[in-house]
């Protein structure tokens, strides 16, 4: 598969995906009848199936690790009147 191809799962070879019960993002490098293969950031290889790839959503894909700040809500206090 040429980079960009998007994958009978809708996942496209060349992006950044987060897989079920793993840490990290992964970059889709193929899909094979055994499952999506991948490389992670190391560029080591892994293959997983299908079901448990989803999108990383764009901001976490952009970020590298410790990239990010987290956003803090403002939680209300009590009304002291």
């Amino acid at each position: 598969m040429s980079k960009g191809t998007t994958t009978a799962g809708g996942i496209r070879v060349g992006a950044w995906v987060q897989v079920a019960g793993r840490r990290g993002r992964f970059r889709v490098i193929g899909v094979t009848a055994h499952g999506v293969e991948l490389r992670d950031r190391d560029e080591r290889w892994h293959v997983v199936r299908l079901e448990n790839v989803r999108t990383a959503d764009h901001e976490s894909a952009q970020a590298g690790p410790g990239d990010h700040t987290p956003t803090l809500a403002k939680i209300p206090g009590p009304d002291i009147g």
